[in-house]
């Protein structure tokens, strides 16, 4: 009877001490949540500051647009001599050979890029340069361009090439240090023709008779000046090599011959006597 009664004792005492545990268990406090962090800094975890990757991305402001390349202004280079009005001349009127400039505007710019029609080389400026046909600035902005209605290289007359000096390529930039003697050589489909520098000059944004016709062989190359200025024209004027020989003029039409007489028939007697 008292062994019974022990062991309910202890089993009542493990009972007890088994809910007693269970009950310390359940109303010991839970850790402290994490203090708010401060506005403008990261939550917290349990390591410390979240990593980035986990904290949301603020979204990464917009670039800002690159900003377009400004135009080259015409009244800064522009190597065209100026009519009347204070505008570019052209000479798309006037005949091969013609002296006249035409004095009308420039055409109308090509739409895109202008067809290459040869090159210009000038050893003495390390220039070599594709050439085009035109004196719109659209066309002279991708390098020297032939005036249309002037000689071509290689032919007898004037042949005139106006180009940037200080934009875009600027393949005349250094135009002012060609003195006579140096070579300017000209490709087209025709041929390689070369010429010789004569003479440089200076003259005023309205002289057009620097592109005036020349009874032989001759090139004229025009850009603005001083550098970066269009108040006035560096003209550079060369003589061909070889001259190309002239064609003799064609000899008068020949007079027709003068029509001789109709004969006329002779009757003759027995004795011989009309």
């Amino acid at each position: 009877m008292r062994t019974a009664r022990s062991t309910f004792l202890v089993g009542i005492v493990a009972v007890l001490t088994a809910c007693s545990a269970e009950a310390t268990q359940v109303a010991a406090p839970s850790e402290p949540p994490p203090a708010e962090a401060p506005a403008g800094f990261p939550p917290e975890g349990p390591a410390g500051p979240v990593a980035a990757a986990e904290a949301p991305a603020a979204p990464a402001p917009a670039p800002a647009p690159a900003p377009a390349p400004a135009p080259a202004s015409d009244d800064d280079d522009n190597p065209l001599p100026e009519g009347p009005a204070g505008r570019p001349v052209a000479a798309t009127a006037a005949a091969p050979g013609s002296a006249s400039t035409g004095g009308v505007r420039a055409a109308a710019a090509p739409a895109g890029r202008p067809t290459p029609t040869g090159r210009i080389e000038i050893p003495a400026i390390g220039l070599n340069h594709l050439t085009y046909e035109g004196i719109d600035l659209a066309t002279i902005n991708y390098g020297p361009s032939h005036w249309p209605g002037k000689p071509l290289p290689g032919q007898v007359g004037n042949t005139v090439f106006p180009g940037h000096r200080t934009t875009f390529s600027r393949p005349f930039f250094d135009l002012d240090k060609l003195v006579p003697g140096n070579e300017v050589i000209f490709t087209t489909p025709a041929g390689r023709f070369t010429y010789r520098v004569t003479g440089t000059t200076i003259v005023g944004a309205r002289d057009t008779y620097v592109v005036n016709n020349t009874p032989d062989a001759t090139f004229t190359l025009a850009a603005c000046h001083p550098k970066g200025s269009a108040k006035q024209r560096i003209v550079v004027k060369g003589r061909m090599v070889n001259q190309p020989a002239m064609a003799p003029p064609p000899p008068p039409p020949a007079s027709p011959a003068p029509l001789a007489p109709p004969p006329t028939r002779q009757r003759r007697g027995l004795l011989g006597l009309f």
